[in-house]
């Protein structure tokens, strides 16, 4: 045996057994001899390799750089050179090689390491990375930041077609449905749908080999998983083969970077969908909303505070509105005093709008731990109106209290009346003088008008609305002549004295008519006190 032969015959021994891949490679480029461990990592036996160019074998993008190294004189330096070999299911390896060329042997030597998961394990780092500033510079555009995940997606997993979906449950939470966030055109939705719900069904990957159609040969179907929950579906698929069985466990971090993303996209819709109820529910609340600052501008206010102040958000936030939103000085210092205390209790404030009309309103604060408040405010308008008719109602109660003992003190002078003008008609048809007689009579008559005439305007004072009259100065003897006018009768018919005690004559700042009411209300409560203990004695 040649020299020659005998160290060929010793390398293929070494290398026979070896954990990386060994060759000879003639010099046209074709396998002359491939040890066991091709076998073991590309799926091909000796007999599929011995006899072809190592150039079939290749990842199309990487056949002219190879080709052209290997024609150089020497080869790159040990673990110089990395290419990609095409696994017999379709997958490529990445092989890191080193070799030898002998002037005086026409074969080349040359021996490759499989470094796929290394560099894998390197490029989804980058990938993870990656997936991570798209959710930090897109994450509040889903469509465009899941398109650009699933182009990562399909970088870091060598595959030209793919979809990201995205799990929610039904209100019962049996049944599953499927947003898909991104997908290739490759991809119909039939397709998305079905691996889906196979993902969901099984809780593991679903990889499916038999032809798609002309273009998809193999899909891998991944469930993502956040928290024990599916919560979405990765799918990439493959033109030439299948895909091996270590694809799962290899891309785990990149499975865990999307549900991640999912994770937190779905968080953050919860509380955009969250935000978006408060929203509607605080602009079409019939509540005055304001926040406002330490220095007391406002801030924000919703729709009902700015339709009732009629003024827009823009002029609320551009100008000072304090300025203008209450009639005067005084209440405008009075508002703003109370904003910046902070109180918490009720206090009531006229506010002005845009076309000087008033609205009667009540406020507090809710202060934030931030130095801001909230203002919360209700519109009293119809409560005012509530509250008239109330008090109106109830002086008409009083009226109908009152009227037999009205109704008795009007009759009294009406029959006085009567026979006064009566007894003149007489004197005055008779022949004998009596002009005395006659002129009492006439007196009796005029006082008695007088009489009724005081009862009928103190009804008719006691019966409307005074709310915006005046503060007049008025003798507080002449308010208790017109209560005691509508009231005495209805005393003196039940037998009860009615005594009456004032000091020196005194004038006082009022509506007078309000302060008649609250004298009869006295009067009232009192007969029916005295009444209730007549009756039980």
């Amino acid at each position: 045996m040649k020299s020659k032969d005998i160290v060929e015959l010793k390398l293929r021994q070494y290398f026979e057994n070896s954990i990386d891949l060994y060759c000879e490679i003639d010099q046209a480029g074709t396998f002359f001899y491939v040890n066991q461990t091709w076998e073991n990592v590309l799926g091909y036996s000796s007999n599929e390799l011995i006899g072809h160019n190592f150039s079939e074998f290749l990842h199309p993008d990487d056949i002219e750089r190879s080709v052209c190294t290997y024609s150089q004189e020497e080869l790159p330096p040990n673990d110089g050179f990395q290419n990609r070999y095409r696994h017999k299911n379709g997958v490529y390896v990445t092989l890191l090689w080193s070799g030898h060329k002998y002037p005086q042997s026409p074969l080349t030597y040359a021996h490759a390491r499989d470094v796929t998961v290394e560099m894998r394990k390197a490029e989804l780092l980058g990938s993870v990375a990656a997936i991570q500033e798209i959710y930090m510079r897109h994450g509040n555009s889903l469509n465009h930041m899941f398109g650009q995940i699933l182009e990562e997606v399909l970088k870091a997993t060598n595959s030209p077609a793919g979809f990201i979906g995205e799990c929610r449950s039904n209100d019962i939470g049996v049944q599953h449905d499927v947003v898909v966030h991104a997908k290739t055109s490759e991809f119909e939705l039939k397709h998305v749908q079905s691996l889906c719900e196979q993902s969901i069904e099984s809780g593991s990957y679903i990889s499916i080999t038999s032809p798609i159609d002309e273009n998809l040969k193999s899909i891998f179907s991944i469930p993502i998983f956040h928290l024990g929950q599916c919560i979405g579906v990765l799918g990439v698929a493959n033109r030439i083969g299948g895909y091996d069985t270590d694809f799962f466990k290899v891309r785990k971090p990149l499975i865990e970077a999307i549900a991640s993303v999912l994770s937190l996209c779905r968080a953050s819709m919860r509380e955009l969908a969250m935000r978006e109820r408060f929203q509607v529910i605080v602009e079409n609340l019939p509540i005055m909303l304001t926040e406002y600052g330490a220095d007391g501008r406002i801030t924000w206010a919703n729709k009902y505070f700015c339709k009732k102040i009629g003024r827009s958000m823009t002029d609320i936030l551009t100008n000072n509105v304090l300025d203008d939103v209450f009639p005067n000085e005084t209440e405008k210092n009075r508002a703003k005093e109370f904003m910046l205390s902070g109180r918490t209790d009720w206090e009531d404030f006229f506010l002005e709008n845009s076309h000087g009309e008033k609205t009667p309103s009540t406020w507090t604060n809710i202060r934030l731990k931030d130095g801001r408040a909230i203002g919360i405010g209700q519109d009293l308008t119809d409560r005012r109106i509530a509250e008239a008719k109330m008090i109106q109602s109830s002086k008409m109660a009083s009226l109908g209290e009152m009227s037999a003992g009205v109704s008795h003190e009007i009759n009294n002078p009406l029959a006085i009346i009567q026979g006064s003008a009566f007894r003149a008609i007489q004197n005055l048809s008779a022949d004998n003088d009596r002009r005395d007689e006659v002129e009492g009579d006439l007196n009796r008559i005029i006082q008695n008008c007088d009489r009724i005439a005081r009862i009928v305007r103190g009804l008719r004072a006691f019966s409307r609305s005074v709310d915006h009259e005046p503060f007049l100065p008025t003798p507080l003897m002449s308010i208790v002549d017109d209560v005691l006018n509508l009231a005495q009768e209805r005393f003196k018919a039940r037998n009860i004295r009615l005594h009456i005690e004032l000091g020196p004559p005194t004038s006082i700042d009022c509506r007078p008519i309000q302060i008649g009411q609250v004298l009869m209300n006295l009067l009232n409560n009192a007969f029916d006190a005295v009444s209730e203990n007549d009756i039980n004695s």
